[in-house]
């Protein structure tokens, strides 16, 4: 997996952590990482896994609008982990 940041994953366990630290959920992160059925989705999910890295970055380097973003990307997953545990 190709990403924009200088400290690119290097085991499978590394790339699990870098896109954990981005938000996804469980479920998002085995289909960038494991691949999918669907190229399509995994596309999209590696394109918006560059820009929440871009949206982290700015939030810690203190971007008020920024530090929205992701905390709204926090809790879209914290909302996300609960339905999909209520379907398993």
């Amino acid at each position: 997996m190709e990403t924009p940041s200088e400290n690119t994953p290097k085991t499978r366990e590394e790339e699990i952590e870098f896109f954990a630290s981005l938000f996804f959920t469980k479920k998002e992160i085995m289909i960038i990482v494991d691949g999918s059925d669907d190229p399509i989705l995994r596309g999209r999910l590696k394109s918006e896994a560059e820009l929440r890295e871009s949206v982290f970055a700015l939030a810690k380097a203190g971007s008020g609008p920024a530090q929205q973003a992701a905390l709204n990307y926090i809790k879209e997953m914290k909302i996300k982990e609960l339905d999909e545990e209520a379907d398993d």
